[in-house]
């Protein structure tokens, strides 16, 4: 699984935002989802960064929801969730999340 998020990212960076989007759902579907969800967490970041990539904003933030809840911590997730809510018009909740990815240590 670790492979196909790895293939997941590249496509992602290549700018095949729909195909990194059907990996990442791919390695969601096969995830044996134990603790601590580290396969999980990564691939639905990967997942909301495609479907923000794709201007789909409110399915992303979802994705980033999901990974808040099981990785609170996930700066990452805070990040694209504060990116997502931006790009929604959410300006208050953003503002919440990307100072919350800041505390968490968030680092391009």
């Amino acid at each position: 699984l670790s492979l196909q998020r790895m293939k997941g990212l590249t496509l992602y960076n290549l700018g095949r935002y729909e195909e990194s989007l059907e990996v990442y759902d791919k390695v969601l579907e096969a995830s044996p989802r134990i603790e601590p969800y580290v396969i999980d967490v990564s691939a639905l970041e990967g997942k909301g960064d495609a479907l923000r990539a794709l201007n789909r904003n409110q399915e992303a933030l979802e994705a980033y929801n999901e990974a808040i809840e099981l990785a609170p911590s996930s700066s990452a997730a805070w990040h694209g969730k504060g990116e997502a809510e931006r790009a929604l018009g959410q300006v208050g909740n953003a503002c919440m999340s990307l100072l919350t990815a800041d505390k968490l240590g968030y680092e391009k």
